[in-house]
């Protein structure tokens, strides 16, 4: 499906692209022409997308460096940073402008602060004695377009700053690249979300769009924003991902849209770096199917590729000609990319062996509340055969999630169990997963002490009530929402993973993302009108806003705004699978939706966020 284009003709992707590039240029003419410039790791990736070598070498860039301890890099004599304000990265470069100052290099410096600068790190550059010796500057860059309809602030560890550590810090840098994006496309009049940090997004946006002064008139190309928090939905980023790109990222790990294949793939011993976006017309037909289908279209691919190559047969001297000038280019490219997908699938299913069917058995298990002990047993075999520790960690908060807590025999057998097998270095991983509420144990029923009011009878009575009461199935919050949104598809015998109707395909109909789930709720109802009640069940605040005047479509019928654009912000991160499930239920309702996030995740992702880090 087309993305919206604005009145200048280009795409909302192109746009960003466009806007981002144009400040970086307007940075880079500012310091100069013949320079060095030195990139902060994590923004190598996400800058590439904005502008390539050959822009930076246009305007004046000599030799790039990724940023790291040790001696000032280049040799000329005007050096620049491109660094995230981080703690770490302040001290690299304070640590480069010292040593280039002891040894009597004429260097001039300009460190720029993406996407803004913060007083912690001008606090470092001046205990470090450099912060006169360099110009301070900003790139705020936004939002970063990975596709027409994925964008992302890549920001890695945006989930663990906020949820875990109370930092409130990239919630500027949410809030001020989505008024940026109504700079572009006009102010989004309908908003809605849910959880404590959309909430904080949204009341910040209000602030930032009074003092740019964004007038709320204006037409918009989008028609709803809707925010939501990643602590509403764990359960969709700890399931495994059964789509080919979910499985992609699962398996070889794609890092700002795109992923290296090593030996397993190209069969040599160097890597290859492929970009996975709409450009590549084999990924852009396979990247949201269900693996089960994957292969069949390929081996369909493969055929209609040759087809193609062999009409040249026979062609006269002009058909030949016009074949090499307009075609062969594209078929040589989507050969290439045919055979890198075919490799990339061979690994994947090589590993779908039996202790994967046994991975997704449990899971599906767990969110359907059926088989609970056998699962329980099943984790504890996976444990003590030290299977993948990100695999079976994920079926332990699953697990807890589920049932809301585990039983304390079973939450410290497991505990003590899993840190036998894989190391007590995780016992800081396990403190961080039960403060966020991944992995907790249930709140015991507390038997009353012996007093002149309480018998020996009644405390003996009180503790066999505990006992028979932890025996018996409990409703969980996760049942009542499962069951409230429908979330656990109704099992079909002939459930259809090839044409699927229902967003639960992307877990083989074993569960629909919940995320997902509300962002059709909303589309279908047009605002949260009767959804007030089961969103009480969710963490966090609510937040709906509709503003301006209802408006007639040119046939005269109430515009509802459905037929725009639909804006879709993950706050910590979103998942291939929610992706694909987003992009059939725009196909299906008729209408194009855009995904922004703070990042890309999968659940060994999201849980290793949750080790501990020490500066």
């Amino acid at each position: 499906m087309a993305g919206n284009t604005s009145a200048h003709g280009l795409s909302l992707s192109q746009l960003i692209k466009a806007t981002s590039a144009k400040c970086l240029i307007n940075i880079l003419k500012t310091v100069g022409s013949k320079k060095d410039l030195v990139i902060d790791n994590s923004l190598i990736g996400p800058l590439d997308h904005i502008a390539g070598v050959t822009v930076l070498r246009e305007y004046g860039v000599e030799k790039i460096y990724k940023l790291d301890f040790g001696l000032s890099p280049g040799q000329n004599n005007k050096c620049l940073y491109l660094i995230r304000p981080c703690i770490t990265s302040t001290r690299q470069v304070a640590d480069h402008i010292s040593a280039a100052r002891q040894q009597n290099r004429d260097v001039a410096f300009w460190i720029v602060f993406v996407p803004r600068k913060l007083h912690v790190c001008e606090l470092i550059l001046e205990q470090e004695g450099v912060y006169d010796e360099a110009t301070l500057l900003e790139y705020p860059l936004g939002l970063i377009p990975l596709d027409n309809d994925i964008f992302s602030l890549e920001i890695s560890d945006f989930f663990s700053s906020f949820y875990l550590n109370g930092d409130q810090g990239w919630i500027h840098t949410v809030a001020s690249s989505l008024v940026q994006l109504q700079r572009l496309f006009g102010p989004v009049h309908c908003r809605f979300g849910q959880g404590r940090c959309a909430k904080l997004v949204f009341d910040l946006m209000e602030t930032l769009e009074e003092e740019t002064k964004i007038t709320k008139k204006e037409d918009s190309k989008i028609g709803k924003m809707i925010v939501l928090d990643r602590e509403i939905d764990y359960v969709s980023v700890l399931l495994t991902q059964l789509t080919y790109e979910g499985l992609l990222d699962e398996t070889f790990g794609i890092k700002s849209g795109r992923v290296t294949f090593g030996k397993e793939v190209t069969g040599k011993d160097q890597t290859v770096k492929l970009a996975l976006n709409n450009n590549d017309e084999v990924h852009r037909e396979i990247r949201n199917r269900h693996m089960s289908h994957v292969f069949t279209h390929l081996k369909e691919t493969a055929n209609e590729i040759q087809a193609r190559y062999n009409k040249r047969h026979g062609m006269s001297l002009g058909d030949m000609k016009n074949f090499v000038k307009n075609e062969l280019q594209g078929l040589q490219q989507q050969h290439k990319s045919l055979g890198l997908h075919i490799s990339a699938c061979e690994a994947i299913m090589k590993q779908k062996n039996k202790d994967f069917e046994d991975q997704l058995r449990i899971e599906h298990n767990i969110v359907e509340g059926v088989e609970i002990r056998e699962c329980i047993n099943s984790i504890e075999e996976a444990v003590n055969r030290q299977l993948s520790k990100w695999s079976t960690l994920r079926l332990l908060c699953l697990l807890s999630i589920s049932q809301d807590g585990l039983s304390s025999r079973d939450y410290r057998s497991l505990l003590i169990q899993f840190l036998q097998s894989y190391g007590h270095n995780y016992l800081l991983t396990f403190f961080n997963l039960k403060k966020a509420g991944l992995f907790t144990e249930q709140t015991s029923v507390v038997v009353p002490s012996t007093s002149a009011v309480a018998s020996t009878a009644a405390i003996r009575m009180a503790g066999k009530m505990a006992a028979a009461m932890a025996s018996l199935p409990r409703s969980s919050s996760f049942k009542i929402v499962t069951r409230k949104f429908a979330l656990v598809p109704p099992a079909v015998e002939h459930y259809d993973l090839k044409n699927p109707t229902d967003m639960g395909y992307v877990f083989s109909g074993a569960y629909v993302p919940l995320t997902c789930r509300l962002v059709e709720e909303i589309i279908q109802r047009d605002g949260m009108k009767g959804l007030e009640e089961p969103l009480k069940l969710l963490s966090g605040s609510t937040v709906s806003s509709v503003k301006g005047e209802p408006r007639l479509t040119p046939g005269g019928h109430l515009d509802t705004l459905s037929s725009k654009a639909v804006l879709v912000c993950f706050l910590g991160g979103v998942t291939y699978a929610e992706i694909a499930a987003l992009r059939l239920l725009g196909r299906l309702k008729g209408c194009q939706i855009f995904i922004a996030a703070t990042s890309i995740i999968n659940g060994n992702t999201l849980l290793q966020q949750f080790e501990p880090t020490f500066l």
